[in-house]
């Protein structure tokens, strides 16, 4: 299986696991990811709770469908920043979207989504 970085840093390699493997790390990348906002974020949590999902207990491709999800909405609002794992003070960049079909939307990023960002872009 291939963490985060090895799947964004060699796309290539990703789209050579067999699909077995390839869902097995789609799974293991997302079901931390949810880990992680839920225990970092009250708003998913909430998310969370409300649909009784445990992201823990995700365990094949298949139970992804249970995780909440956020509408593209949800950034687009003037409280976005309750979408944020971290504090305001530790983004370090944001990028917003030019809003030609209404609000633009916000991205933010702190030091962490960075390098993951980078590793994407560049490799390993």
């Amino acid at each position: 299986m291939l963490s985060l970085s090895q799947m964004l840093g060699n796309v290539s390699k990703a789209h050579f696991q067999s699909p077995d493997d390839w869902a097995r790390s789609v799974t293991d990348v997302l079901r931390d990811a949810a880990i992680y906002h839920q225990a970092g974020n009250g708003f998913y949590r909430a998310q969370c709770d409300a649909l009784g999902v445990d992201p823990a207990a995700i365990n094949d491709i298949n139970d992804l469908q249970n995780l909440p999800l956020l509408p593209i909405g949800m950034f687009k609002r003037p409280d976005a920043q309750v979408l944020l794992t971290c504090s305001l003070a530790d983004v370090e960049t944001e990028t917003s979207s030019s809003g030609t079909r209404g609000a633009p939307s916000l991205a933010r990023r702190n030091s962490e989504t960075v390098t993951r960002a980078l590793v994407g872009l560049i490799g390993t």
